[in-house]
């Protein structure tokens, strides 16, 4: 980043070189970054637009305007015409020290394209600039680049030498220097503009990215900080210390640091942090007055807008919602007046300009498709928006915007955007004569890059247009307004420079350098009448200025004369035009206003400005201040602008909802009895100051917040669960809704119930009678205007226990290793509710208490005997209750264990059972029960015949058999389970393969079996043949080869039955790589003559897993060159092919392709006309051209110097041939050609042979006529390859200019050469003749002109602008003729 000198005045006049690209993508002026005083915008004021073309230069009517007229009063005098000696620098930089200085300083440089000085005078004058002295001794002779004057302080200037890493600093204006030798390249430097010595500085080197601090007028520098891209001195009003702002690069964007001033090292802190945004983009910070602002962009590249407003915290910023548009990139055009006008790029032909309230933070659309810089430039963080200000008239902008046809017109406003509205042209022009131009068909269209105005000088604009329906650079005036933009005089009939004197009672203009001049037009009277001054030197004139503020009677003209020699500095001093001071009687009261809309009324505001008469030619004096007054207006429509979310359709519509704004409504947290405002579609412009009015009609309408329902009811209560006559707490909560003007009412569900408000209703107390069956449901319901709603709490009331009210049952007959059940009775006789019961069961016989939720116990023992048993309840409202009980157990069978051995059997095959028994009664007294699962069943009275079964099952089955076997001693009975699984061994299945399986593709291999079996669970093991194994529960595998063959593979099933072993199936499989779809043969040209060799070649598409793709595989094809499907075929991708006679006419070319798998071809198809050739001519005369070919010359060389002979050939022919097919012979300097038929058909072969017949064998001496601009020149082609331009009515003579031309892709054709030459030099010699030197080539396909050359300037508009990287410096940076045109 270039950041910005501080002073009075910048001014930068371009012509060719341009030194200072734009700041940034941010900001569109460095004016806005900073308050600087008495800053004059000239960049913004005299911008040029881009530069035009010298013919057109040439057109422009240039005469001086009918009312300048000589002056019957005596002339200003031109003091004195300075010439810099021998200085013929190219750019100089010019400052005038004004407040009653009489000093000039004047910087001249040569720059590289990097815009670092390789040469460089410095001149400085004492008088005014009557004369110049050269100080290059009292800088050591150290070429110069910039240098920056103290704000506070005329006298403290401190000159830059980059290259040699100097500072030069003067505390006198220029009597004597010190040098410092500074450790950096100082890129910038810039004065703290609050620090009233003049001493406090920072420094940036752009290619370090770092940030230096001087607090003794850079005789000692200290770092701040490293990777920094942008940084300002700032300070609020409410703030006593100026603090520095600066943008660091962190990871992959950018974070806002600061610190204060005077800085001490380490006094940096992160600005705002939010570790919850995320980081901003890089060079994305602009800091503009009251606000910093910043930018993210997104992966889909949309940008969101940040802005601190005084230094808070960054907010995103809202812009209207459209769905359709990307917020790209953001530039802040303006923020000088309270709020920020910024343009939002959405696409690459569509920025719009919006603006926002006082905090920058809510945007509202005020003008679509504003003109603006092409995409480039927003990429390159050098956007622009054609956008001006009036200085001294609040609220006033105009802005140039895309018509419906995209071309562009001129609109103003007069309260900030709010509303736009089309100019009024002069009711006459320049001369007198109507200009018939009426809105709304018809305007004035103003190119508002050049329009300047002063705040000394208020209420006038001077600016450049046209008048019509849209703006163009054709028939420009040059225009000026004395109401602030409000009606228009047209002055001249070309674009003239204008400066203004003694806060503008004197203007001064001259033509710009377009033209040489001895007149410099001046007035009096606001630019209503002009006179005519004639110097005594004719000259180009660069630029006209005054000191800052406007103060002087006296401006300084720069400029060169015919023969660019030095630079020219004139001092014209109007003391003879206004010679007396004016008296109170020659001023009145003037009030801006719009009269368009009745009003005297700005932004709220009356202004009354003391003005001087425009009739009354006086001085003002050096110390005149403009005196203002004002009061505050009543609103009307013109004091408001559209609310966030609304638009006009049209210029002069009324605003209405932007496309997918939502439905406005009370906002989200909006309390019951407050109020909200509601829109009208409207808001008060920041910064109106009106009052009343109409500002009921179109301010917000204050409503009461609704009354929303109740909800989120809820109620709490402690505690839960009580006895009879328990004190409950019940706590009421809501979470949303209105509470002001709710009832609440209470139910305790025992038939009491109370009404109470919400403060009331938070906490209520209750107490319950008795018990309940059930929970009490504790209601509350709260109603009110906008509903309802309810929320409900159950209490449960419980009785207590007492120990005559427990009992327990046993069962009849409790045996060993039998479970058996115990049951608690609880005596309910009086409704009594106990609520929710522990019970924990002590068995007695000595084994651990068992805690259960239920009454019912289930135990067994395991011995026979008696024991005292005992279970305790607790409840929730008492701790124990106990009660006693005997327990008598008999013996009985138990511990039976049965297994099965195998347990997965095939059908008929055995399994063996195997039963134990570990307790209980005599084995041999007890039967047992065979229940097979089957239907058999088999009964046996003794334990030995049990021990052991055996058993078959017939079939198998889905599920598993059941075995039971129940052993009964005569008074109780124990069983045992297992089971059995009958599965059919696998004995047959079948291979189900993918169709054409492709390499890196899913490919799905499936099993098919008997579906009449019953196999159980299956395990699928498979063998890929490619050394990869898997293992699957389901006959399925979805497998991807990794590259194309044939594999051998296998998988085994096995269900894991005894005695069986797995089968395997085996099988092949083909995996092809990518499958081709199609070929495409790609000829040379549809006409091919015989005997000329070609190349043809073949590209392929496939399918693959992603789709269809481009094949990029090995591709095997043969090619059928003549479409006979012949025997022999040629192989290979591209080949090289001649025909004969015998294949003249039509010719389908066949080739067959395949990927080099087993697979079938691919056939593609081309259709060609092969012809003969009428005639071969060997042009002679030519060496000179063929020797632009290198020895090494590359085949795109080839091709390309080809063409051009091609183009070439077909102009000297005089007729437009058929097909020229022309062959290059460095070999021997000879270019051969052939004419080619159309077809074989014998009208075209007739064409083809007159084209021949008219083609020179000798192209030396060939004239042809060449039409440029409408004129036509003779063009001959000399023997040395020298290409002449005759035009018989220019007789000045002959020059020869020789031309290196660097080119892009492929050569240049001389057509093209000899245009860009006769644009300018037709005008100017009789002849032109262009000489080449050798062409070689720069890298693959592209190629260059090298060698000697001289050159002749060019003549060409001159620009103005602020240097952006010096803002600040009452500074002219100007640039003469570029004298090197053609490079």
């Amino acid at each position: 980043m270039y950041a910005a000198m501080i002073g009075r005045l910048a001014v930068v006049v371009c012509l060719f070189l341009c030194l200072s690209p734009s700041l940034c993508v941010h900001v569109q002026n460095d004016q806005l970054l900073r308050r600087r005083v008495s800053l004059r915008e000239i960049d913004r004021d005299s911008s040029p637009a881009a530069v035009e073309h010298f013919r057109s230069v040439q057109r422009r009517d240039v005469t001086n305007s009918s009312t300048a007229t000589p002056s019957p009063t005596p002339p200003p005098v031109i003091r004195h015409f300075a010439r810099l000696q021998h200085d013929r620098h190219r750019l100089a930089i010019v400052h005038w020290s004004g407040d009653n200085s009489t000093a000039i300083f004047m910087l001249t440089t040569n720059r590289d394209p990097s815009g670092t000085s390789y040469a460089s005078n410095l001149w400085r004058s004492t008088d005014y600039g009557k004369n110049f002295t050269n100080d290059n001794t009292k800088v050591n002779g150290t070429i110069l680049d910039y240098y920056y004057i103290s704000p506070h302080d005329k006298m403290k200037l401190i000159f830059v030498a980059k290259t040699a890493r100097m500072l030069y600093v003067t505390v006198d204006e220029g009597d004597s220097y010190s040098g410092v030798k500074v450790p950096f390249v100082a890129d910038d430097i810039d004065y703290n503009p609050f620090e009233s010595r003049g001493t406090y500085l920072i420094a940036y080197d752009k290619a370090q990215k770092a940030l230096y601090v001087s607090t003794d007028l850079a005789k000692t520098w200290t770092p701040v900080d490293f990777n920094v891209t942008r940084y300002y001195w700032e300070v609020l009003p409410n703030e006593d210390t100026s603090h520095l702002y600066f943008e660091k690069l962190h990871e992959s964007g950018s974070k806002v640091f600061v610190a204060s001033a005077p800085y001490q090292p380490g006094d940096i802190r992160e600005f705002q942090p939010d570790s919850s945004r995320p980081h901003f983009n890089q060079r994305a910070m602009v800091l503009a007055y009251e606000y910093i602002i910043s930018q993210v962009t997104d992966a889909g590249g949309s940008a969101t807008l940040y802005v601190s407003h005084n230094r808070g915290p960054f907010v995103a910023a809202q812009f209207p919602f459209r769905s359709h548009l990307l917020e790209r990139d953001y530039l802040l055009v303006d923020g000088s007046e309270g709020q920020m006008f910024v343009a939002v790029n959405h696409r690459s032909n569509l920025t719009s300009l919006y603006t926002s309230e006082a905090k920058g933070i809510s945007y509202s659309l005020t003008l679509k498709d504003v003109v603006t810089t092409s995409d480039s430039t927003w990429a390159s963080d050098t956007a622009t928006v054609q956008l001006y200000r009036v200085r001294g008239v609040k609220g006033t902008y105009f802005v140039n915007q895309h018509q419906l046809d995209r071309t562009p017109w001129t609109l103003v406003s007069f309260d900030k955007g709010a509303r736009w509205l089309t100019v009024p042209a002069p009711s006459v022009d320049n001369n007198g004569r109507d200009t018939n131009c009426y809105q709304p068909n018809c305007s004035l269209q103003l190119d508002v890059r050049r329009m300047s105005s002063r705040d000394s000088t208020v209420g006038i604009v001077w600016a450049q247009g046209n008048v019509g329906k849209s703006k163009t650079s054709r028939n420009q005036g040059s225009f000026i307004s004395r109401d602030g933009g409000l009606t228009w005089r047209w002055v001249f009939n070309a674009y003239y420079l204008a400066s203004f004197a003694d806060h503008g009672a004197v203007l001064a203009s001259a033509p710009r350098n377009y033209r040489i001049t001895n007149q410099v037009e001046h007035s009096c009277d606001e630019g209503t009448t002009w006179r005519s001054l004639t110097m005594p030197k004719s000259i180009y004139v660069i630029g006209l200025f005054t000191e800052p503020g406007e103060r002087s009677l006296i401006i300084s003209i720069f400029g060169f004369e015919r023969h660019w020699v030095e630079w020219l500095v004139g001092q014209l001093d109007f003391k003879d035009i206004a010679k007396d001071p004016c008296r109170a009687s020659d001023y009145y009261k003037w009030i801006p206003t719009d009269e368009r809309i009745g009003r005297r009324c700005l932004l709220g505001e009356s202004l009354v400005y003391k003005r001087r008469k425009a009739d009354v030619c006086c001085y003002n004096g050096y110390d005149y201040e403009v005196p203002t007054s004002s009061s505050v207006c009543g609103c009307a429509s013109e004091d408001f602008e559209c609310d966030f979310g609304y638009e006009r359709d049209h210029l002069d519509s009324p605003c209405r909802p932007s496309s997918g704004t939502p439905t406005e409504g009370p906002p989200d947290n909006c309390p019951e009895g407050q109020s909200y405002n509601e829109t009208r579609g409207y808001r008060k412009v920041a910064g109106d100051v009106c009052q009343g009015g109409e500002d009921t009609v179109f301010m917000y309408r204050s409503l009461s917040c609704p009354i929303d329902p109740p909800s989120g009811l809820s109620i709490s209560s402690h505690p839960g669960i009580v006895g009879p006559g328990q004190v409950v707490t019940f706590a009421l909560k809501q979470t949303s809704g209105g509470t002001l003007t709710t009832k609440y009412t209470w139910s305790f569900d025992d038939g009491r119930t109370f009404v109470a408000n919400y403060t009331t209703s938070q906490t209520v107390t209750h107490s319950f009678v008795k018990s309940k069956k059930g929970p009490y449901l504790v209601s509350v319901v709260a109603v009110n205007p906008g509903g309802q709603d309810s929320a409900i709490r159950p209490i449960v009331v419980y009785d207590k226990i007492v120990s005559s009210a427990v009992s327990v049952t046993p069962p009849k007959v409790v045996v060993e290793n039998v479970a058996a059940t115990f049951t608690v009775n609880l005596d309910r006789s009086q409704n009594q509710s106990y609520g929710s019961i522990r019970y924990t069961w002590l068995p007695g016989d000595g084994s651990t208490p068992q805690n259960s939720d239920h009454p019912v116990f289930t135990y067994t023992y395991s011995n026979a005997g008696v024991y005292n048993a005992s279970v305790v309840i607790t409840t929730f409202l008492q701790k124990t209750v106990s009660y006693s009980y005997q327990v008598t157990v008999a013996s009985g069978p138990g511990g039976l264990l049965l297994a099965a051995v195998p347990t997965r059997v095939a059908p008929l095959q055995k399994v063996t059972f195997t039963l134990n028994q570990t307790v209980g009664t005599t084995k041999e007294t007890t039967a047992y029960t065979w229940r097979f699962g089957d239907g058999q069943v088999t009964t046996v009275n003794s334990f030995s015949e049990s021990h052991t079964v055996s058993h078959t099952y017939a079939r198998a089955r889905e599920q598993p058999y059941e075995v039971t076997v129940t052993a009964n001693s005569g008074f109780a009975s124990i069983a045992t389970t297992t089971y059995v699984v009958v599965n059919d061994p696998i004995t047959s299945a079948q291979m189900h393969l993918p169709t054409k399986p492709i390499e890196n593709e899913n490919a799905t291999f499936s099993v098919i079996l008997d579906t009449s079996k019953i196999y159980g669970t299956i395990q699928y093991t498979w063998s890929m043949g490619d050394e990869v194994q898997r293992t699957t529960k389901v006959p399925l595998l979805n497998y991807e080869y990794q590259q194309g063959g044939r594999y051998r593979a296998s998988v085994s099933l096995s269900n894991s039955l005894p005695s069986t072993t797995p089968y395997t199936l085996h099988f092949s499989v083909d995996v092809e790589s990518e499958t081709l779809v199609a070929v495409q043969i790609h000829v040379p040209s549809n006409l091919i003559a015989i005997e000329h060799e070609y190349s043809f070649s073949v590209t392929a598409t496939a399918r693959s897993k992603s789709g269809i793709v481009n094949y990029q595989g090995i591709l095997d094809c043969y090619w059928d060159t003549a479409g006979y499907y012949e025997d022999y075929f040629i192989p290979g991708t591209v080949i090289r092919h001649s025909y004969t006679s015998d294949n003249l006419g039509q010719v389908t070319v066949i080739v067959y392709c395949n990927n080099g798998a087993e697979t079938a071809s691919v056939q593609g198809n081309a259709t060609i006309t092969v012809v003969a050739p009428t005639k071969k001519v060997l042009l002679t005369g030519v060496s000179g051209l063929l020797n632009l070919l290198p020895a090494n010359a590359s085949n795109e060389m080839i091709k390309a110097v080809t063409t051009e002979f091609q183009k070439m050939v077909a102009v000297t022919s005089h007729v437009n041939p058929l097909q020229l097919l022309v062959t290059l012979h460095p070999e021997d300097h000879s270019v051969e050609v052939i004419v080619l038929p159309q077809s074989n058909s014998a009208n075209d072969v007739s064409l083809a042979e007159s084209v021949a017949e008219q083609l020179p064998v000798d192209i030396s001496g060939t004239s042809f006529d060449l039409t440029v601009g409408g004129k036509s020149s003779e063009v001959t082609i000399g023997k040395a390859s020298v290409v002449k331009v005759h035009e018989s009515s220019v007789t000045k003579g002959k020059s020869t200019v020789y031309v290196a031309v660097g080119v892009g892709v492929g050569a240049t054709a001389l057509v093209v050469l000899l245009v860009l030459g006769l644009y300018y030099y037709r005008r100017k010699y009789g002849q032109l003749e262009v000489a080449y030197s050798q062409l070689r080539e720069t890298g693959r396909g592209n190629y260059e002109f090298s060698g000697g050359a001289e050159t002749v300037g060019e003549e060409e508009e001159s620009e103005h602008r602020e240097h952006p990287a010096k803002g600040g410096v009452s500074a002219v940076q100007m640039s003469k003729i570029d004298d090197e045109f053609f490079n």
